[in-house]
């Protein structure tokens, strides 16, 4: 394994721990607990104060503020910031109250009140202010254990305050680590015993001799989503160049091993750990067991498999697949529900090895079945450059590796994998459904189709490919036949769970049976509660009905199974839309762009959060961007059209109009009749944009627009 980690990259180790004398290191710590106009906590106190000492053994300078008001923590930045001028390290950690609003971050003192918007500027610490005061330090570590919901209560909704805390981007700050206790937009607990879930995580990982930064937080992240039921997943940004240790190996250790990348070892173990975990089967920690069987994690894998053969009965059936959201949906327009099967467990009999199938292909085999794609591919490459592979085995790696990059959305790379082995291997028909996994999501219907239909023609009574080609069919609007295809699945394998999600998908789509849709998702839920896109179909259909709260719960569901899912953050924020619930909204719809650049969904949506917000120049950004990803968005230019005209744009705001209604010739019905309210327009509400449609157009903006 060190060989193929040592291919990946040459690495720089930035050795400032273990050497105290030769290094300057500083921390600011803060926990505040005994607010005076809101709920106090329990634990903030004890969080600083067990951090403090830990720092201090660390070899850290350590300013400690306790329950601190807004005047106690502006003179300790300003003393922080002449401290962490030219320090090698600087670190600030934060345990108590936090908001958001507007994707801005807040700390409140103990003595927030937070009367008014305006009080927010002088009665709390942005967060801007901290990393400004970090600047002059090489390293700058921020640790914020301060996402606890509705710190203010009525106080806080009446001013628009966001739920938990907003990202916050490293891009262009090198050097510079943010660790959050929570993702963004959701809460994080305070903790039931001394210290929060977060706080005891890392006060038992960080000072983790001869640990890269990213290992340690992924420990953290590990032992905060166990000690949470995966209700709780910390959330790290940073720009780190190189390898960076706050406490080096022991002494002992010769130069040489001191050098090996032993910390990127232990992060492929936490992939592996975390696909375990992720999946919660006997299998999977038996195979986290299998390649790591005196690991970190190696106890806690047998007790949860002891757990799992006493809890589960012998005649129960499990799914051990995760099925994960395609992305053909995901910038679909708004009300589509989504099908889709998961790529299948890595062990296909008919596609096995020879026994002289190379180390580094088995590794790559060992990481793909836990999830660790990224691992999984590199394995592969190298296995197949190696000049080891002959024949068949040459073929399963090939096999091997496009599954990786179908996972991974690399859709042209897994189709250059796909196409050799299948004209080869014709006769297997995992080889075609798997091709035809690839054409769907290309849009290439017809192709998938045709190789789906050679795979039911090989193997007639294997269930997968009637509900891959049932989901082919259903892209193309085909319900009725799509449906057909799902009950054959389903009576095939009546616990194919992802069939009937699918088939409740089509019922809605085609047919528009809310009770039937609702029905089958149900169903498939109850087949396989960890199926993700069960509960975001099912939250959609809430979202439809009016039933805000109760779609929120299957969203929220969905992200406590998968934290980085970036279809539940699209129709939870979609959900905070609706309600006007502004902040929130634009913070789930943060995630999804850092998840998926390129998901124009997420950027209309949050312009139109921002536009709600008058927040108009933002909002034209985000727009903009929605339309470069899809040039025929006519929903995006109309509505782009009305934050150009707030920015006193109006020539600019009648090219979007025009344009949206051109695009889509829906929005000239409510175009014509918002004119004609407005008194610009007297003719008929007719959807046919024409002269006297253009011209109330151009009348209004010139005399409307700012």
């Amino acid at each position: 394994m060190q060989g193929w980690l040592l291919l990946l990259a040459t690495v720089f180790l930035l050795a400032i721990g273990g050497a105290a004398e030769a290094a300057k290191r500083v921390a600011l710590v803060v926990g505040n607990g005994a607010y005076e106009h809101t709920a106090s906590l329990a634990n903030p106190v004890n969080d600083a104060n067990d951090m403090t000492e830990l720092l201090e053994e660390m070899g850290f300078s350590v300013t400690r503020l306790l329950d601190a008001d807004e005047k106690a923590m502006q003179q300790g930045l300003i003393a922080f910031a002449r401290e962490a001028e030219g320090a090698d390290v600087a670190l600030f950690f934060y345990a108590g109250h936090g908001v958001q609003m507007g994707g801005e971050n807040y700390l409140l003192p103990t003595d927030t009140e937070l009367s008014s918007k305006a009080a927010l500027r002088f009665e709390t610490i942005k967060m801007d202010e901290v990393l400004e005061v970090m600047a002059g330090a090489e390293v700058r570590l921020v640790l914020l254990d301060a996402c606890r919901d509705d710190p203010l209560g009525a106080a806080e909704r009446s001013l628009g305050a966001g739920r938990g805390l907003a990202p916050v981007e490293t891009a262009g700050a090198s050097g510079t680590l943010i660790a959050f206790a929570t993702a963004p937009g959701n809460v994080a607990a305070d903790g039931v015993g001394r210290n929060s879930p977060f706080t005891e995580a890392l006060l038992a990982h960080l000072a983790t001799p001869g640990e890269d930064i990213r290992a340690v937080f992924g420990l953290v992240r590990a032992q905060v989503e166990r000690a949470t039921d995966r209700r709780q997943t910390p959330w790290v940004s940073e720009a780190i160049s190189g390898r960076l240790m706050l406490v080096t190996a022991p002494a002992e250790a010769s130069a040489a091993e001191s050098a090996e990348p032993q910390s990127f070892d232990a992060a492929i173990e936490l992939a592996f750990w975390d696909r375990a975990t992720a999946l919660g089967t006997s299998a999977a920690y038996r195979a986290y067991l299998a390649e790591f069987p005196d690991g970190r994690f190696a106890p806690l894998a047998r007790l949860e498999i002891e757990r799992l053969e006493r809890e589960t009965p012998q005649d129960s059936p499990q799914n051990d697949a995760t099925d994960i959201a395609s992305s053909a949906e995901q910038d679909a327009a708004g009300e589509a529900l989504e099908g889709g099967a998961s790529v299948p467990p890595a062990s296909i009999a008919a596609l096995e090895p020879s026994d002289a199938y190379p180390r580094a292909c088995r590794e790559g085999r060992e990481s793909l079945e836990l999830g660790a794609d990224f691992v999984a591919e590199e394995w592969f490459s190298i296995c197949l450059r190696s000049g080891e592979l002959s024949g068949r085995d040459r073929l399963v790696a090939l096999f091997d590796r496009g599954r990786v990059r179908l996972e991974m959305r690399k859709y042209d790379q897994a189709l250059e994998d796909f196409d050799p082995v299948a004209s080869a291997l014709m006769e297997i028909p995992e080889v075609l459904r798997h091709r035809g996994l690839v054409y769907r999501e290309k849009g290439l219907f017809d192709l998938a189709i045709a190789d789906y239909d050679r795979a039911i023609g090989l193997d007639p009574v294997n269930a997968k490919p009637y509900h891959n080609r049932g989901d082919a069919l259903q892209d193309q609007g085909e319900y009725d036949r799509a449906i057909a295809d799902y009950d054959k699945a389903i009576a095939l394998d009546p616990t194919l769970a992802a069939a009937y999600n699918s088939r409740g998908a089509a019922y809605h789509n085609g047919k528009g049976d809310v009770a039937r849709a609702f029905a089958e998702f149900d169903k498939a839920i109850s087949l396989d509660p960890k199926l993700m896109k069960a509960y975001v179909n099912r939250g959609r259909m809430h979202r439809l009905e009016g039933r805000y709260d109760e779609a929120i719960e299957d969203y929220d569901r969905a992200l406590d199974l998968h934290s980085a899912y970036d279809l539940a953050y699209l129709g939870r924020g979609d959900v905070f839309l609706r309600m006007r619930r502004y902040d929130d909204a634009i913070a789930d719809f943060d995630n999804v762009i850092r998840l998926d650049p390129k998901s124009a969904s997420a950027f209309t949506n949050r312009a139109q959060a921002y536009a709600n917000k008058g927040l108009h120049k933002r909002a034209v950004e985000d727009f903009s961007k929605a339309i470069e990803l899809v040039p025929d968005d006519g929903d995006a230019y109309y509505q782009r059209g009305w934050s150009s005209c707030r920015l006193a744009r109006p020539n600019q705001a009648i090219s979007d109009y025009e344009k949206g209604v051109a695009l889509k010739t829906a929005n000239a019905k409510p175009l014509q009749e918002y004119l004609r309210n407005q008194g610009f327009y007297q003719g008929a509400i007719d959807g046919a944009f024409g002269p006297a449609s253009r011209a109330a157009l151009r009348t209004w903006a010139k005399t409307s627009c700012p």
